[in-house]
C-alpha cells in the first residue's frame, strides 16, 4: 500500500517516505536515492529487472557475503521491498540508506548502499 502525493517540498516527501515505509512493513533501510521527491507508486525506470543483487560488508553482516532476492513488481516501493528484505537478511545495520540501484546487462540490479 502507497499513497500517491505530490511532493512539493524535502519535508513533505519525507514525511511520505517514512509513512509508506511504516505502511509496508519496511524497517531494515532508509531511501535515500538520487532522485530524492520519487513517487513510490510509480513504476520504476528498470522494467527487465526480476532480482536485486547485495553483497554486504564483512565487518558488518552477519553473515556476510553475497545476496539476492526477487523484485516483485515494477514499483519504487517494489524495489525499496526488495531491498529492505535483503538489507534485513544480510545482518548488516550500519549500510542501511539505500542510495542507488545498478543495473546489470542482463537488466537485474545491484543494490549500493551507504550510512
Amino acid at each position: 500500500m502507497c499513497k500517491a502525493v505530490a511532493h512539493d517540498n524535502w519535508d513533505d516527501w519525507y514525511e511520505y517516505a517514512i509513512q509508506t515505509a511504516e505502511m509496508n512493513g519496511i524497517c531494515n533501510s532508509e531511501w535515500s536515492c538520487g532522485e530524492p521527491m520519487v513517487q513510490f507508486d510509480k513504476p520504476h525506470p528498470y522494467p527487465k529487472a526480476e532480482k536485486l543483487y547485495y553483497q554486504s560488508d564483512p565487518f558488518y553482516g552477519e553473515p556476510s557475503g553475497n545476496f539476492v532476492t526477487s523484485i516483485d513488481g515494477d514499483t519504487w516501493l517494489d524495489l525499496w521491498k526488495a531491498a529492505d528484505d535483503i538489507l534485513g537478511g544480510c545482518g548488516d545495520k550500519h549500510h542501511t540508506f539505500i542510495e542507488m540501484f545498478v543495473q546489470l546487462d542482463d537488466g537485474d540490479l545491484v543494490l549500493q548502499t551507504g550510512s
